[in-house]
């Protein structure tokens, strides 16, 4: 009896340091929506079209949900375009800079101006009313919204075309209130494929958000479907920054399938799920700037909307809703690399700064990814000079400096017949190009040049001269012999002592080296760990807690 009672009170320990272990707060900051910079900064547009078989509508958002102010109808396809200068080239248009090339008697360009009639209407219904009432008379007015619902016409492209329009519609319409409407960056257009107005808005006056007609089924973006409401807003730099605005999990299922591959085992695409959950919270303010939380782009995480959907990556983020990493109470910068070459890095050998949960760890799971390059002296000084580094001459040398404990370079010295530079941590694939220095898991040295290898991967010297036997015992300086050796994953042909004007780089891993390792994670779970387990590997004493 004291024997089964001694089991019931080890299992009862077991199932409390469990729940302590995987702990489950109550708020754990993810916000239920999200906003997506899709096209920003210089990718920003002039015009993008929408489309979905279920129609658009177009609208805004309160606490009730998301309320329509304009139906699109039977129409399909629209495209959202700043009002400016285009033109109309067989229904087709593209902006035109009327400024440089002005052409005011080319009937195809339109323009920007337009003539307002009867000031502002107290509703939609009131102004459509009123469009009703005057199309009768061969004229073709379209809606506007600003502070208030309004009627416009016309699309000319100077002063004197609108007032000549002006005159002709007050013989035409003597008792209506007519006003020329000058140029306004802020404003957007939206018309059916032929070119047709259909609306006028201000994004100035609000956000207004354009939806499927059936608010579940995704619309389409210049072909690209994604779930959620595309907002357009006014970039710094004239154009249209376009947004997504959808919730959370639905943001992380195009991001999963393009941050690991859909075929990554289950609990690989957990982990992932969940530190790509941990780096949208913690950088929900990133491009706030801007108008949206994070871009669509590496820069942030990659996002490929509902066009990158993949079955195995929607059901990772489901299995893992409302899950996130904390260290101390508060979520975490989830980093992430594809390969760490062996061993993630310290945080504070990267970026600088230290994070408790940014240690690194043994990552010896699965296959070693290695890399080489061949930069010139001209390529590495032009790269000193385009990051604002002053001109050191002709480059004589280039060699490590010191490493981290886990094989990293901290320091990267190059020196020049007057003078010398010394690259430190992260910035040296900063100047030298991310993708050319896949990771700091590198050694250097001439085309030509060999090296003595430690046991930690690292450069131990450059020796002046090397011997090596043969299979019959013969004795030979290494110089001027024609061979090839083993680098580990390849063999590499040894090339004639010369005066290369080339430095060759050969490292191993592909990214920062900070946190979870994709690679690594895949061959944890092949090796049959829980995605829990694969987390509390890379992330050191975090807690994972849920919503």
């Amino acid at each position: 009896m004291m024997k089964k009672k001694s089991y019931v009170i080890i299992y009862t320990l077991l199932i409390l340091l469990i729940m302590s272990f995987f702990s489950y707060a109550e708020d754990n900051n993810i916000p239920d929506y999200i906003l997506i910079g899709l096209k920003s900064g210089s990718s920003a547009v002039a015009m993008a079209s929408l489309s979905s078989e279920s129609g658009l509508v177009f609208g805004y958002r309160s606490d009730g949900g998301f309320v329509d102010l304009y139906d699109f109808g039977n129409v399909k396809k629209i495209y959202v375009r700043k009002d400016s200068y285009y033109n109309n080239f067989n229904d087709y248009f593209y902006e035109y800079n009327f400024d440089i090339n002005t052409d005011s008697s080319n009937s195809n360009i339109i323009g920007p101006i337009h003539i307002q009639f009867n000031g502002s209407f107290s509703s939609k219904t009131e102004a459509l009313a009123f469009i009703n009432q005057i199309s009768v008379f061969g004229v073709e007015p379209f809606l506007v919204l600003e502070d208030k619902w309004k009627v416009w016409v016309g699309t000319y492209t100077t002063y004197d075309a609108a007032e000549k329009s002006f005159n002709e519609l007050r013989s035409l319409l003597p008792d209506v209130e007519m006003t020329v409407i000058s140029k306004n960056t802020s404003r957007i257009q939206v018309t059916d494929e032929k070119g047709k107005i259909m609306l006028i808005y201000n994004p100035a006056y609000g956000k207004y958000y354009f939806e499927s007609g059936d608010g579940n089924i995704p619309l389409a973006l210049d072909n690209k479907y994604f779930r959620g409401s595309i907002l357009f807003i006014n970039a710094p730099n004239g154009n249209l920054t376009v947004i997504n605005r959808l919730k959370m999990d639905e943001y992380l299922y195009g991001v999963l399938p393009k941050e690991m591959s859909y075929t990554a085992p289950a609990e690989a695409l957990k982990a992932q799920a969940v530190a790509a959950r941990n780096f949208a919270v913690v950088n929900k303010d990133k491009h706030e700037h801007e108008g949206f939380n994070l871009c669509a782009t590496s820069n942030c995480q990659t996002y490929g909307g509902y066009s990158s959907e993949k079955p195995s990556t929607n059901k990772a983020v489901d299995d893992t809703s409302g899950m996130i990493l904390t260290y101390n109470g508060d979520p975490i910068s989830a980093y992430y690399h594809n390969h760490s070459g062996g061993h993630t890095e310290d945080c504070e050998n990267v970026w600088g700064g230290s994070e408790g949960y940014l240690i690194g760890v043994e990552d010896n799971f699965g296959e070693n990814y290695y890399w080489e390059v061949s930069l010139t002296k001209d390529n590495i000084s032009k790269s000193l000079l385009t990051a604002g580094y002053a001109p050191i001459g002709s480059i004589t040398n280039i060699y490590e400096g010191s490493y981290s404990r886990t094989g990293s370079v901290l320091e990267l010295v190059v020196e020049g017949t007057e003078g010398s530079v010394i690259l430190e941590k992260d910035n040296i694939r900063k100047v030298l190009g991310y993708n050319t220095i896949k990771s700091l898991k590198f050694n250097v040295g001439k085309e030509n040049s060999v090296k003595v290898i430690g046991s930690n991967q690292n450069a131990m010297q450059d020796p002046k001269s090397l011997y090596i036997i043969d299979g019959e015992g013969n004795i030979s300086r290494l110089e001027n012999v024609k061979g090839h050796m083993y680098n580990g994953s390849t063999y590499v042909q040894m090339k004639e002592n010369s005066t290369s004007e080339e430095y060759f780089f050969s490292g191993r891993g592909y990214g920062h080296g900070i946190g979870m390792s994709q690679e690594g994670a895949v061959a944890l779970a092949n090796l049959g760990y829980t995605f829990e387990e694969i987390l509390y590997h890379y992330y050191t004493d975090v807690l994972l807690t849920k919503n």
